[in-house]
């Protein structure tokens, strides 16, 4: 069973998952859902940070935002076969993106589609000698009908352990 992510009240929704990790380059990707579950919201804010493991001097990552144009629903499994035209529309340069240093990012929706949902691609450096692996996708904004007394705070973290151990086998 896959987990549903984080919800507020009126189903507004934050999932993620880390979807690939090369330990050799230090590398990772990562897909997050935002689901606005027809709320009519503003002032919407999405950033992804690395909160453990941070490699320091990293290079700038790369984030992509896709609207599910779709019909289906998306996949439990946090993840979108994004070169998919027919489902997916890449609204990366409609929005506004800052890159936030340390390999975080910022990304301001101000035209959120209510009715869709959005995928966001995350492809970035982490430090490969770290114990552990934590990237967290926050949401914030507010629900038009009740501004400001409303206020939407979703956050949702993705992690993996390591471990390193001097097993033998013999066959």
């Amino acid at each position: 069973k896959y987990l549903d992510g984080v919800k507020d009240n009126w189903g507004v929704t934050v999932n993620g998952r880390i979807h690939t990790l090369n330990k050799q380059e230090g590398r990772f990707s990562h897909f997050a859902y935002v689901k606005p579950n027809n709320q009519s919201l503003s002032s919407v804010t999405v950033s992804g940070q690395v909160t453990k493991g941070n490699k320091s001097g990293a290079s700038n990552p790369t984030v992509k935002v896709y609207k599910h144009i779709g019909s289906d629903e998306l996949a439990e499994s946090v993840y979108g076969d994004i070169l998919d035209e027919t489902k997916f529309e890449d609204v990366t340069d409609k929005l506004s993106l800052t890159l936030t240093g340390n390999g975080g990012y910022t990304l301001d929706f101000s035209e959120l589609d209510k009715t869709k949902n959005y995928v966001i691609k995350y492809e970035g450096d982490y430090d490969s000698s770290a114990s552990d692996l934590n990237f967290q996708t926050k949401l914030s904004g507010y629900h038009n009908y009740y501004y400001s007394y409303y206020p939407v705070q979703l956050t949702w973290n993705n992690g993996v352990a390591f471990y390193s151990n001097k097993a033998q086998g013999d066959g």
